[in-house]
């Protein structure tokens, strides 16, 4: 068999014949962590079951700190009854289908359905095999795929504390290697705040077969009283450990690894499961890992989702709606998962608006020409905020705008937009922010119709700026309907000329030329609008 230095799991598909509940679907998973989600019963473990019987390097001379073989049977994760042998066994094409990158060659598994005999007992197995005979001279037409696999279960999640003390085991793990000691350390630091590690690792072991694992030892307590958090922790981290380990041993030979959890998330504080998400998907690309785990945490869904926006991304959720007949939608929300979880009834979900206040008219058109309405909708998309921002001008002064939240506790539940010419005095609410301006500017060149008079000046002496113009628009047209009706640099004379040019300023595309020609200035408006946005929406009690 070939040397291989790079297997990835790319997909799987279940044929238009149903395998357990599932049928017509297709999984693509994410090169880094894929989360599968979904409500109890939906069918999750039977996909990390699936994955498991397919994916192991058998070769027994690698073990991992528990000392068991990179490699797990199906029937060591989930029950398959033998009238499932008969019901699934079937056509070839009838069987779910895995497909990998195996050293940069696209092969394809099977995940077929036999039977195994030992003594008086039959017991129904799983046989990856080849879907084509073209495999065969780079993969045994029966063989695992030889990327290493550690299964980590519930059993994961066994209590010291409720065992039977007789069968309870703790030591010194003196064959560690510093590199992994530190791993453990390192991993379990980064995610958990409650109690100081030493630089020692215990190995802990219940029963004959029932449960092993590496567990940092914690300064002031006894390893073996520690919480099913900690405990759940330091096995995900022994696994961890157990790659390093592997990924040292093989040299260049070594593969890559896949981690298959189910219910990561048991046993975790928010927090911690937040710090997780962000540690454990550092880690695997260190280890050049494939993480698959099943979740219920909508905190955990949340943390992954905002990667599924990504074009490749190499982190991802996949959400089964409806447990009975589990399918994927294309273009999901976070809320839409979110409703799915509480099973929010859909005539009950609306969109929330949230009311962008202006002092007056010029404001609003000013923010709208820079921020547009599709702009907008993308923007709000990619945070996951299910709202349609309704734009407000008050015809108010600035002052009179921002004292509104000290006045009336609902503008403390609204964005307040003022123009750059006001003084922004932050108030407590967090919930204002200013229009864009040149850093160059004076106080009084900050309002809109300041700002693109001097812009306008610029631009019918700047030659580069007018080709960015439609083509049709030359200097004599800027200097003969915007330029040459300017009177005086009064206030509400400038507003006049505002309001008899804005149909030139929208249709030339003036502002937005502005806001492309000051494009930091405006990236960093944005980022202050999101702001205030969030805090709107906190003090509204919605994020």
């Amino acid at each position: 068999m070939t040397t291989t230095h790079s297997i990835k799991l790319q997909k799987l598909s279940f044929p238009e014949k149903s395998f357990r509940k599932f049928k017509n679907i297709e999984i693509n998973f994410a090169k880094r962590l894929t989360l599968i989600a979904g409500h109890n019963g939906v069918g999750k473990t039977t996909i990390l079951g699936l994955l498991a019987g397919t994916f192991g390097q058998t070769n027994t001379s690698f073990k991992t700190y528990t000392e068991e073989a990179f490699s797990k049977s199906i029937e060591n994760i989930l029950h398959i009854d033998l009238t499932e042998v008969e019901k699934y066994a079937g056509e070839a094409k009838d069987n779910p289908k895995i497909t990998i990158d195996f050293n940069k060659t696209i092969i394809e598994k099977r995940c077929s359905l036999t039977t195994r005999t030992r003594g008086d007992t039959r017991r129904a197995r799983l046989v990856a095999r080849n879907t084509s005979k073209d495999f065969d001279n780079i993969i045994g037409d029966s063989s695992k795929i030889p990327l290493p696999t550690i299964f980590l279960g519930v059993k994961r999640l066994i209590s010291i504390g409720e065992s039977d003390e007789k069968d309870v085991i703790s030591t010194p793990f003196k064959e560690m290697h510093p590199d992994d000691k530190a791993l453990i350390k390192e991993f379990i630091t980064n995610i958990m705040t409650g109690g100081q590690l030493t630089d020692d690792i215990s190995y802990q072991k219940i029963g004959k077969n029932e449960k092993r694992s590496a567990q940092p030892i914690y300064k002031g307590f006894n390893e073996l009283s520690i919480s099913l958090g900690q405990d759940s922790l330091g096995n995900i981290a022994t696994a961890l450990a157990s790659f390093q380990k592997l990924k040292r041993e093989m040299g260049n030979s070594y593969p890559g690894g896949l981690l298959l959890i189910d219910e990561i998330d048991v046993g975790f504080h928010p927090l911690t499961i937040r710090k997780l998400a962000k540690t454990l998907t550092s880690i695997a690309r260190r280890l050049s890992l494939q993480i698959v785990a099943t979740t219920h945490s909508p905190i955990l869904i949340e943390e992954y989702f905002k990667n599924n926006q990504k074009n490749q991304p190499e982190d991802k959720v996949i959400y089964f709606f409806d447990s009975n007949y589990p399918h994927l939608k294309d273009n999901i929300s976070f809320q839409d998962i979110q409703n799915d979880l509480e099973l929010t009834p859909p005539c009950k979900i609306h969109k929330e608006t949230m009311s962008i206040y202006f002092e007056d008219e010029e404001t609003k058109e000013f923010f709208n020409e820079i921020l547009p309405a599709n702009a907008r909708r993308k923007l709000m998309k990619e945070l996951n905020i299910n709202i349609t921002l309704h734009l407000i001008p008050l015809k108010i002064g600035c002052n009179s705008l921002l004292n509104l939240p000290n006045i009336d506790p609902l503008f403390r539940q609204r964005v307040l937009v003022v123009d750059g010419d006001a003084s922004l005095t932050k108030n407590r609410y967090n919930n204002t922010t200013r229009l864009p301006f040149p850093k160059n500017s004076s106080k009084n060149q900050r309002s809109p119709e300041r700002l693109i008079k001097e812009f306008l000046e610029d631009l019918s002496r700047n030659e580069n700026l007018l080709q960015q113009l439609p083509k049709d628009i030359t200097s004599d047209y800027i200097h003969e309907h915007l330029l040459s009706s300017i009177t005086t640099d009064a206030r509400e004379s400038n507003k006049t000329w505002w309001r008899n040019n804005f149909k030139y300023l929208k249709e030339w595309g003036i502002i937005k030329l502005w806001a492309k020609h000051y494009k930091k200035e405006v990236e960093e408006f944005k980022n202050n609008f999101l702001i205030a946005l969030k805090n709107a929406l906190k003090n509204a009690g919605q994020k």
